[in-house]
Order: C-alpha cells, then sequence, then structure tokens
C-alpha cells in the first residue's frame, strides 16, 4: 500500500504538467449521525458495506483508473524495479527478542520474505532452533505470527497465528524442548497477559467473538485466568465488570490482567484504548487465584500518566500534569500517591521525555528536541542523573531483555542514516555493534543526500521544526519539484528514520519536506502554548504550506 501511495505521489514529481482527474463518479446517500445533540452527515456511508456489489463495483472502477494513471507514469518502472531489488537485499531481521531464564526468544525475517518465524536459543549465543513456521502449519493457509510469550522457567510457550493478518487470532500452548502442542487452545485471542511465576497458568483477555464486523465483539470483554489443561469453560475471571461491577469499568475499553518479574509482590490489571492516559489497577500477588481480589485504584486517567514501569516496591511513570514536555516521577506501590510524587526527571523546556526503560541498576530516559532523539541515565542507587553519549544523531529506540543485567539493545536510524542496532552497557557507557541486526547497504546514491533542520514560522507565530531532505548539490531557488509530508494527531510524532521509498526519490533530484505539525507531540502535549487554535482538535489536521525549495 505504501509503494503505491508513494507512486500516486510521484506523478506530480514526474510529469511536466498533468490534466485534471477524471475520476469515476461517486454517488452520495442521506445518512447521518447524531451525537450529543450534534447531527454529522455521512454521505459515503455506502462505501462501508464491502459486501455489496455497487461498493464492489466502485472499488473495481477506482482501481482500474487508478491503473491508467499509473501505467503511463515516467519513471515508474525504473522505480519499482529498485524497490524490488532493495526488498530482495534486505538482511534477515529479528523482532521481539526475549530472554527468560536463559533462554531467547525471537521472531525472524528471512531475506527476501515478508513473514516472520518463531525460534529459541539457549543462551544468547546457542544453537537457533525453529519453534513454529506459519507457513506450514495448516496446509493451504496464509497465516502470520502474531505475539509469542515464553513461560519464566523457559520451558513452555504461548502464541498466536491468525489468518491473512488478522488482529485477532488463535492461542496456542507449545512445550518448547519437545515443541510438542498442549491441548489448550483459546479463539478467539489477542495473546498471553503474562505467565504466572509457578509456570502453570497464564491470563487472557476473553472476548466475545473474533467477527471485526461485528460492534460488538469487544464490549465488556473479561480477564480470564486459564491453568493448563483446564477446560476454557472452568477460567476464572479476575477482571470485569461482570466479576468487579464495582469498579464500573468502560465496556468499551479492553481489560487485561498481568504480572511483573520485577515487582512480583503485586498483580495489575489495566484497560486498553486508544487514550494515552493511563488506568490501572493492583492487588497482592497472593490474591490472584482467589474469587474475591481487592483490586485498588493504581492510577486513573486523571493523574495524566502515560507509561509505567515497575522496580521491586516502586514504580516509576511519565506524567503530563503541569508538563506538556513530560517529566519522570516515582511513588511507592504501598501507597501509591501521585500528588506527592518524587521528581526523577524535570521537565526540559525545550525536549520532551518519549520513553524510559529500566535495567537492574539505571533508568535510561529518551528526549526528543522535536527532530532528534538524546538520551539520558539515572542511577537508582546514587540518584544521579547523566547524559549519555550516542554514536550519532537521529531517533532511538531502547530494549533490554534482561533486567537482571545493566545491558540494553538500542537501535539509531535517521532520514539518511539506516536502522543501526548496537549493545549498549549502562554501567560502562560502552556501545559495540549488535550481533543481531546488521544495517542494510542501501544503493550509493542514496549517501549523496544531506539533510536541514529548519524552524518554520506558524499562523499564530509559534515555530515549527521543519525537515528537509535533498540531494547534494541542489540549488534551492524555488525551481525544485518537492514532495512534503505532514501530519499531527494522537500524539504521533514524524520520527527521523530511514526510508528508501522517499530517499529513491530524494536521489532523483525530488526534495522531501517533513513538516512536524503541532498534533504530533515532537514538540509537547496539543492544549500548550505550541498547540493550535480550533484546528489543533481535528485529529488527522494536514498542514499545507507554499514552499520555494
Amino acid at each position: 500500500m505504501r509503494k503505491i501511495l508513494l507512486l500516486v505521489a510521484a506523478i506530480c514529481l514526474f510529469f511536466d504538467a498533468i490534466a485534471q482527474y477524471a475520476y469515476p463518479p461517486t454517488k452520495t446517500v442521506d445518512s447521518s449521525d447524531t451525537y450529543f445533540g450534534v447531527t454529522y452527515k455521512d454521505p459515503y456511508r455506502w462505501l462501508e458495506y464491502m459486501e455489496q456489489p455497487q461498493a464492489d463495483t466502485w472499488f473495481k472502477q477506482q482501481a482500474t483508473y487508478t491503473d491508467s494513471v499509473l501505467n503511463k507514469l515516467k519513471g515508474r518502472d525504473e522505480l519499482i524495479g529498485e524497490w524490488k531489488q532493495v526488498d530482495k537485499q534486505f538482511p534477515i531481521f529479528y523482532i521481539d527478542l526475549t530472554y527468560e531464564n536463559g533462554r531467547l526468544f525471537y521472531r525472524k525475517t528471512m531475506t527476501g520474505e515478508s513473514f516472520a518465524r518463531l525460534y529459541y536459543r539457549d543462551g544468547m549465543n546457542g544453537k537457533e532452533e525453529l519453534l513454529f513456521d506459519p507457513t506450514t502449519y495448516i496446509p493451504g493457509k496464509i497465516l502470520s505470527l502474531q505475539s509469542f510469550t515464553p513461560s519464566h522457567d523457559g520451558k513452555k510457550i504461548g502464541f498466536v497465528y491468525s489468518e491473512k493478518g488478522a488482529e485477532i487470532g488463535t492461542l496456542k500452548v507449545m512445550m518448547v524442548d519437545t515443541k510438542q502442542f498442549l491441548m489448550d487452545s483459546i479463539n478467539p485471542s489477542i495473546g498471553i497477559g503474562s505467565w504466572t511465576f509457578d509456570n502453570n497458568a497464564f491470563s487472557y483477555s476473553s472476548m466475545r467473538s473474533g467477527d471485526s464486523k461485528d460492534p460488538t465483539s469487544r464490549l465488556n470483554a473479561k480477564a480470564k485466568l486459564h491453568i493448563l489443561g483446564n477446560e476454557l469453560s472452568e477460567d476464572a475471571d479476575i477482571f470485569s465488570n461482570t466479576s468487579y461491577p464495582a469498579l464500573n469499568l468502560d465496556p468499551k475499553m479492553h481489560p487485561f490482567v498481568f504480572l511483573d518479574e520485577d515487582s512480583k509482590d503485586y498483580i495489575f490489571a489495566g484497560l486498553g484504548s486508544v487514550q494515552k492516559e493511563l488506568t490501572r489497577y493492583y492487588a497482592p500477588a497472593t490474591q490472584l487465584n482467589s474469587k474475591n481480589i481487592s483490586w485498588k485504584v493504581l492510577c486513573k486517567a486523571s493523574d495524566k500518566l502515560v507509561h509505567l514501569e515497575y522496580v521491586n516496591n516502586d514504580v516509576y511513570a511519565i506524567s503530563h500534569n503541569n508538563a506538556p514536555n513530560y517529566k519522570v516521577l516515582a511513588t511507592s506501590l504501598a501507597h501509591p500517591d501521585w500528588a506527592n510524587a518524587v521528581t526523577i526527571a524535570s521537565e526540559k523546556p525545550d525536549w520532551t521525555v518519549k520513553n524510559f526503560i529500566h535495567t537492574k541498576g539505571y533508568l535510561l530516559i529518551v528526549y526528543s528536541d522535536g527532530i532528534n532523539y538524546h538520551l539520558s541515565k539515572y542511577n537508582f542507587k546514587t540518584k544521579i542523573t547523566s547524559d549519555v553519549k550516542l554514536p550519532c544523531s537521529g531517533s532511538i529506540g531502547i530494549d533490554c531483555i534482561n533486567t537482571r543485567t545493566n545491558n540494553y539493545r538500542l537501535h539509531i536510524t535517521s532520514w539518511i542514516k539506516p536502522y543501526t542496532e548496537y549493545n549498549y552497557d549502562a554501567e560502562t557507557d560502552v556501545f559495540v555493534p549488535s550481533s543481531f541486526n546488521k544495517p542494510f547497504i542501501y544503493p550509493v546514491a542514496y549517501s549523496d543526500l544531506q539533510v536541514e533542520d529548519v524552524q518554520v514560522k506558524g499562523h499564530d507565530g509559534v515555530m515549527i521544526p521543519f525537515t528537509i531532505i535533498y540531494k547534494k548539490g541542489i540549488r534551492k531557488d524555488g525551481s525544485n519539484v518537492c514532495m512534503l509530508e505532514g501530519y499531527g494527531a494522537y500524539g504521533s510524532s514524524l520520527n527521523p528514520h530511514f526510508d528508501y521509498f522517499k530517499n529513491s526519490l530524494a536521489a532523483r533530484g525530488v526534495v522531501i519536506a517533513i513538516a512536524h505539525v503541532r498534533g504530533g507531540g515532537e514538540k509537547g502535549r496539543p492544549g500548550t502554548k505550541q498547540a493550535l487554535k480550533p484546528p489543533s482538535r481535528i485529529p488527522g489536521k494536514i498542514l499545507s504550506v507554499a514552499l520555494n525549495i
């Protein structure tokens, strides 16, 4: 889909002049909905019913017309050929590395393939063993591996596979040593919440059905506990409106329950939704198998917390309460008090907190200056925070697969630097190349690109970050073709990342411009001085800018 969108965008980049498009006609209907006294018209509602012949015909007409335009696109075949060649040369890619009791589990995608298989090793450098191949499990079916969760002793693993990329699938449990399936199977499922510490049971979310067309399929879902070998009808409902009506849980939100190896005295529960502000509950771990868990509120949406991690008897959080650029707080699980929580990292005026993750002795905190990322570490023992010098600039991702060490996996990528992965020792501040994902060598023409990060004044005088990617030597005299991208909603930032689709165009003389518009979170939360006035409340607001590049 992304390649098709870029090809459509490339029409404007390679044609000197383009006639007015003659799209197939689209009828309108008298359809509307009323919410809270406001009526919203929806004249294209009929297109939602894909099973109807009229909708099917319309989509086929649009596809035929799109083909007629793309088939005439100058340079199209050259671009497609280059993209296919790059796809074929991608190195083996490892994701979701998970470490349990000396065993490493992960998904691996081979060169030239678009699906991942499940593997494990005894030790970080042990012999690789294939556990599950979605291409051979059910002959004639197109399956994909959605998620997996090994038990704490590394001897069992639960994973979800689905057909044709569906989000909801079937949960199966396998004995790792023998690669034999147990009788336990759950459908529909999105996966295991967590295993119990005795490795004989796991929590999961129980839905009414996996029918994506049924608007009630996920209403009033339940978090349940399944004991291996038991019938599903015997599974205890441990967190839902049915079993705990006094909690008055939102029926549209997704309940889940989990345990955390770094805070074994408690069980935790939460509600999943698109809302970033978290709602969490907790109770003594000894109550997991009881029929009446005394759930208490750990945080509510009004506490304005967007990320939590548990370390022994403390809980750490990212908060935007009176801090639009975010801050990091800590409080005790014995007596959580967010109003008087300890500030681990104060809000910075020009940087926003994006994430943090802990190891045995440190909390690594990721910041963004609006475009590029920065890293600092907080020492649990000394209570001192210090900056970490990165090998290069760009956006970063961090992961710790074994919190009983001080070792992290960290990747860096930028607009013109491919994804590069490192192992980082927080105690010594040493970065070494990862033994897993290796950087890909792209066509030499992509190395002839450069980046400018500038500030553009908005309609109200606020400066907005703006990235320009172009071929070295181009004169910025207003005569160049430019492709502009901008999106601002839900705090979803356009972070620096290597995009070979865009860079293939830039290598051909097209100027790529990325507007980091407000609403995306690059410069803090909407509703602050950086936010637009009324338009900032419109999801998906796209910035249009007149450019002379």
